[in-house]
């Protein structure tokens, strides 16, 4: 998408969501009597009601139980209602752009889908007829026949029975919508997978509003999504899916044609074939899904996978009969059995929806998707009253499994919010399901009606989900309970993902630093992932190596700091010990527009033999001086060309992991020397010999620190060797070696600080700022007994 489209594309998000959210608001207050006003939510629940009618009755009932007076609810309500006809609408002009429908709302009430229908129905062609705001009805009924069809395939965005859905936005409102997607300036949009993308990243702009200009700013539950998401170059998502699934696919068929279409494989010599799986059973996990890019990109490689299978089924190293013989079947098999992911944010899961649905669609658009992999990982569970109404009505409530299994789903997934897919609710759960396990081989007096060997790991959640989604479909009555069975819904999809092993994880996660986190997610981190708790993305990391089968494959884009800081130390050890490192891009800076951020992608493989990853040897392409992303993709892809061709190239290297252990902490410094790596090897470290410290902190360097020419060197005192000299010369200027612009040998001895009888006022402004720290200033004035004396810095 060129920039002028994409600019344009931003503009009509930002203008739709502002009129879908006024139009919301509008017809809450004026037909419904829900409305804000000076930060307080305003709702009667015994106000009149006479001039609505019974459904739109229960509709406000439902809402103000939703609500429960709480006026973020109201206003998360409006956003939901405008992101989610928004999405409908725009899944409307992409399906039509495809021909995937017919025409919806391409010419309004004169498109041809809608006068076909009318044609076809015949209360619908009498109010047509009539005219004036009977034909407007019309139109709207249209409208939801159009979401109902698609909700049978897709209900997480066209389900016509949630809240959104029931909220009348006025006709005349929706037309000035459609007229803005319609202009013809933006009519290339619609052909871009990218755009779903697009619009979730634009809708969620606003959103970052209180952020902007903050320091130190904790970012709150609700933000996190918004503030963490960025947009994956289409290369990059290349990058990571080619040399994970790609691979994989590879070492099991190396005479596979689809080497031809990876165009940002890495060459190895170490290639190994590994036990044949059928496509069907290579599973793919996105655990921060967004709107499911990398899964945009697998699906078309599973779909070339599926052809191969099929072509070759009966020929040496291919299986005799593939589970998967129709073309037909090959993307709703993509979608039901190969393609999972988990976001945090249910708008990013409609949009992966409705983006898979698509892609499905238009590589067959007779195929019919009875199944999908995604989760929201953001789950309200019901509360304690709730839960045993619904153990006693569904008759669960003398099966322990079942009241165990919701009673850890209710206490774990109050942290779902901040965590995510972080979040390690199998554990507990498989606990459970042990002890029940043990229970059973004495008894099967539980599980009467469930075969023994049904009970193995493989079928269990199928045969539990089954059950408990029978009882819930039996306890769903009023919208309360419908809610309540929707929310039970999403945490046991949650916990069938998060409780798999997969053949290839991929995933851009959330970037958040430990200081921007707010205090219950920064709790979280720190007690669930104590190894890599300074930047979000270090725990999802870890996570998904969890998630990995044996010599499964990890593709991610992290930060490039974890590389060589000490404190990620015992993050890459736990890399290191767990995986070989394939191959990596360092980019620095530049990789997202608009965004200042470091970064790096690589390929990590899951190795349990020790000798195996220590012996492995990585390809590191150096990519930290093209400024930006377009720059950084150009050169890559001329090393690329010149490794596949061995020619030499400086952007360049083969690393040996074992060798990153030479230097203390085991940086991931990759480009370094031999000569310089074996200087560490063979020469004493400083620290073995020499004290090695934190020097002289000021706490005020604009109130302490001077350049020696503003004072004078008369009043500076040289060549102290102690405190007690120092002090001697009763002067208040002294030498400060706090570093400067680069000089190759000696230089930077610009600064002067104020170190007047011992520091007296450097300790007392100190215990001004600092009180707690009573008469310890170590913690802040560090290493005082080293001051004066001769050192290196």
């Amino acid at each position: 998408m060129n920039p002028q489209l994409r600019q344009l594309l931003r503009n009509l998000v930002l203008a739709c969501r502002a009129d879908l959210e006024s139009a919301t608001a509008r017809y809450l207050e004026g037909k419904l009597t829900i409305f804000e006003r000076n930060q307080h939510l305003i709702g009667d629940p015994n106000a009149s009601t006479a001039h609505l009618t019974d459904n739109e009755r229960q509709l406000r009932t439902d809402i103000l139980a939703d609500l429960a007076g709480d006026l973020s609810k109201y206003r998360y309500l409006v956003r939901e209602t405008a992101f989610t006809w928004l999405n409908r609408l725009v899944a409307f002009k992409m399906l039509e752009s495809r021909k995937l429908i017919r025409e919806t709302i391409n010419k309004w009430e004169d498109s041809n889908g809608f006068r076909r229908w009318v044609g076809e129905q015949d209360q619908a062609l009498a109010d047509y007829e009539r005219g004036g705001e009977y034909r407007t009805q019309t139109y709207r009924q249209f409208l939801f026949v159009q979401c109902e069809q698609l909700a049978q395939e897709i209900r997480v965005l066209f389900d016509i029975d949630n809240l959104p859905s029931r909220l009348a936005i006025p006709m005349n409102e929706l037309r000035g919508i459609v007229q803005k997607l319609n202009a013809e300036d933006l009519k290339d949009a619609w052909q871009y997978e990218e755009t779903l993308g697009w619009v979730y990243q634009d809708f969620n702009e606003l959103e970052l509003e209180p952020l902007r200009g903050l320091s130190n700013y904790k970012v709150p539950t609700e933000l996190i999504p918004a503030k963490t998401q960025k947009f994956t170059p289409n290369w990059i998502v290349k990058f990571l899916v080619h040399n994970s699934l790609g691979r994989l696919w590879l070492e099991m068929h190396p005479d596979s044609q689809l080497a031809q279409n990876l165009d940002y494989l890495v060459p190895f010599e170490n290639n190994q074939q590994i036990p044949l799986k059928t496509v069907r059973e290579i599973r793919l996990l996105d655990p921060a899904c967004g709107t499911m890019h990398f899964g945009l990109v697998a699906f078309d490689l599973f779909v070339q996978m599926y052809h191969e299978e099929i072509t070759h089924q009966g020929s040496a190293g291919w299986l005799d009969e593939p589970p998967v013989q129709n073309e037909i079947d090959i993307p709703a098999s993509i979608l039901a059995h190969n393609l999972h992911g988990i976001d945090i944010d249910l708008r990013a899961v409609q949009i992966a929806a409705l983006a898979l649905y698509i892609k499905a669609k238009t590589v067959n658009k007779n195929t019919s998707i009875t199944a999908s992999r995604l989760a929201c990982a953001h789950v309200q569970m019901a509360n304690g009253e709730q839960l045993r109404d619904f153990l006693e009505q569904s008759g669960l409530s003398d099966q322990p499994i079942y009241q165990r299994i919701f009673q850890a789903l209710q206490t774990e997934l109050k942290k779902s919010a901040q965590l995510g897919s972080l979040l390690p609710l199998e554990q507990t759960i498989s606990r459970i399901v042990q002890q029940e396990r043990e229970e059973l081989e004495a008894s099967i007096l539980r599980w009467q009606e469930i075969p023994q060997e049904l009970l193995a790991r493989q079928n269990f959640w199928e045969q539990l989900e089954h059950h408990i989604n029978q009882a819930l479909g039996k306890f769903t009555h009023s919208q309360t309970q419908t809610f309540f069975a929707k929310e039970t819904v999403k945490g046991l999809k949650l916990l069938e993902l998060l409780d798999q092993t997969y053949d290839v994880v991929v995933a851009n996660p959330p970037f958040l630093d430990s200081r921007d986190m707010n205090d219950e997610l920064k709790n979280l981190i720190d007690g669930y992932y104590p190894d890599a708790k300074r930047n979000i993305y270090a725990p999802f990391t870890l996570r998904c190596i969890d998630f990995l089968e044996p010599s499964g494959r990890l593709g991610i884009i992290t930060g490039q700091t974890f590389m060589f800081i000490k404190s990620f130390e015992q993050f890459r050890q736990k890399i290191s010990n767990q995986n070989h490192i394939e191959t990596l891009l360092q980019f620095d800076y530049g990789l997202f527009d608009g965004v200042r951020v470091d970064t790096s992608a690589f390929i990590l493989c899951r190795e349990e033999g020790k000798e195996a990853r220590e012996n492995h040897t990585g390809i590191y392409f150096r990519l930290v001086k093209e400024p930006t992303a377009t720059a950084k993709r150009e050169r890559f892809e001329q090393a690329l060309a010149n490794l596949r061709a061995n020619r030499p190239d400086p952007a360049v290297y083969r690393y040996h992991q074992a060798d990153f252990a030479a230097i203390p902490t085991s940086p991931w410094v990759y480009w370094i020397t031999p000569t310089l790596r074996n200087l560490f090897k063979d020469l004493k470290r400083m620290g073995d010999d020499t004290a090695i410290c934190i020097g002289m902190r000021t706490g005020d360097n604009f109130m302490f620190l001077r350049f020696w020419w503003e004072v004078g060197t008369e009043k500076i005192a040289f060549n102290c060797d102690s405190a007690q000299t120092a002090q001697a010369t009763g002067k208040r200027w002294f030498p400060y070696m706090k570093g400067g612009s680069f000089q190759r040998w000696y230089g930077n001895q610009e600064y002067v600080v104020n170190w007047e009888n011992d520091g007296s006022e450097i300790k007392q402004n100190t215990r001004m700022n600092y009180p707690q720290l009573g008469s310890n200033l170590g913690w802040k004035i560090s290493n005082e007994k080293y001051y004066f004396r001769r050192g290196v810095t």
